[in-house]
C-alpha cells in the first residue's frame, strides 16, 4: 500500500496545483476583473487547495496501511464526483 499512497499523494497534489495554476493564469489573462470573476477565481483556488489537501491526507493514510483510509478515499471520491457532476450540470444548464 505504500506505493499506492505515494501515487495518490503525487497525483492528487499535482492535480490540485494544476487547478490553482489554471485559476491564476486564467485570471491574469481575463479581460476584466469583475467581482464575479474574482469570486470564481477564489473558489477555484480553494477547490485546488482542497484537492491537494485531501489527496495528501489519504495518501499518508495509505502509506501507513490503515484500512479505514481506503473507505474514506472511496467515500470522498464518490462525494466529490457527485459534486463535480452537480457543478457541471449547473454550469451547462445556466
Amino acid at each position: 500500500m505504500r506505493a499506492a499512497g505515494w501515487t495518490v499523494s503525487g497525483v492528487g497534489a499535482a492535480a490540485g496545483l494544476a487547478v490553482v495554476a489554471y485559476a491564476l493564469v486564467v485570471a491574469d489573462f481575463a479581460g476584466s476583473a469583475t467581482s464575479s470573476a474574482l469570486g470564481d477565481q477564489t473558489r477555484t483556488v480553494l477547490v485546488g487547495i482542497g484537492i491537494a489537501a485531501v489527496a495528501l491526507a489519504v495518501g499518508a493514510g495509505l502509506r501507513h496501511s490503515r484500512r479505514w483510509t481506503t473507505y474514506v478515499f472511496v467515500a470522498l471520491a464518490a462525494l466529490l464526483g457527485l459534486a463535480a457532476l452537480w457543478w457541471a450540470a449547473g454550469e451547462l444548464l445556466g
